[in-house]
């Protein structure tokens, strides 16, 4: 393999992924990714693959989304979070994630894990990108912040499912990068450079915030943007260690109620000096 391409995987494993981290799971990184069984696992018969098959990535990509289902639905029984919501599956099925990765490491896309885009960004794993967008209960018409872009395949998922979408990323070329991955795929999603933790202020009220980063607590202003009944989602707790992937409702009277889905580790949500 080319030496960069091993050494950004490296990075990936090290520094990117999540992994589901208890029972069902807990998951590791800027993005991601489950650390039972179910994250341990890159999934039955996922593999790295060779560049340039097309045919080749195409199976892989199914192959993924039902790797991701199966695990989803067992998660979703296990975690009593409803019915899975299918719109999620059909979805990856028709989302080729290796347009979202650079291009050296493409033929592993389809293992469910995270992988880098650089900067210290990465790709969500698969699995927590479809729990989180499970737990956001998403519909067509409501209006989703995402904070902190990485690939962009999050983002793409979330417009597939009828999100009304807009974006915060801190840096600026992952920015530009996710932006122009975006626009060829036809998908056209605003995405403003700033500091995610003050979200986007003259777009709310959100039904649905998600956090791609953790804190140790949820962010006042992503609060304040939410709708009453609005969704926020993100990972809370100490930096670089286990956190809680958490859902919070807004009650109509301001109040934030909790659920802890899931023990996850990512990394620190950048910016601001108020860490």
């Amino acid at each position: 393999m080319h030496l960069r391409a091993t050494m950004m995987l490296a990075i990936a494993v090290a520094y990117a992924g999540a992994t589901f981290a208890g029972s069902p799971g807990a998951a590791t990184s800027h993005s991601e990714r489950p650390a039972t069984d179910s994250a341990r696992k890159e999934g039955s018969g996922l593999r790295a693959l060779g560049s340039g098959n097309d045919l080749a990535y195409a199976l892989a990509q199914q192959d993924l989304a039902e790797h991701v289902a199966a695990e989803m639905y067992a998660a979703v029984d296990k975690l009593a979070l409803g019915r899975f919501d299918d719109r999620i599956f059909r979805a990856m099925q028709d989302l080729p994630r290796h347009h979202f990765v650079p291009e050296p490491i493409q033929p592993y896309a389809y293992l469910n894990r995270a992988l880098p885009v650089g900067h210290g960004q990465t790709v969500s794993q698969p699995f927590v990108v479809a729990m989180m967008s499970q737990i956001a209960e998403v519909q067509p018409g409501d209006k989703v912040l995402l904070v902190s872009v990485g690939g962009g395949y999050h983002a793409a998922l979330l417009h597939m499912l009828g999100a009304d979408l807009r974006v915060v990323e801190l840096l600026d070329p992952v920015a530009s990068a996710a932006r122009q991955r975006l626009a060829e795929r036809g998908v056209e999603v605003p995405i403003r450079v700033g500091d995610g933790y003050y979200g986007w202020p003259d777009g709310g009220p959100f039904d649905v915030i998600i956090v791609r980063q953790a804190l140790n607590h949820m962010p006042p202003p992503l609060v304040r943007q939410l709708r009453p009944g609005g969704r926020l989602i993100m990972p809370i707790g100490p930096p670089n260690e286990t956190q809680d992937l958490v859902v919070a409702r807004r009650a109509p009277d301001g109040s934030m109620r909790q659920r802890k889905i899931m023990p996850v580790i990512f990394t620190t949500l950048p910016g601001g000096d108020r860490i």
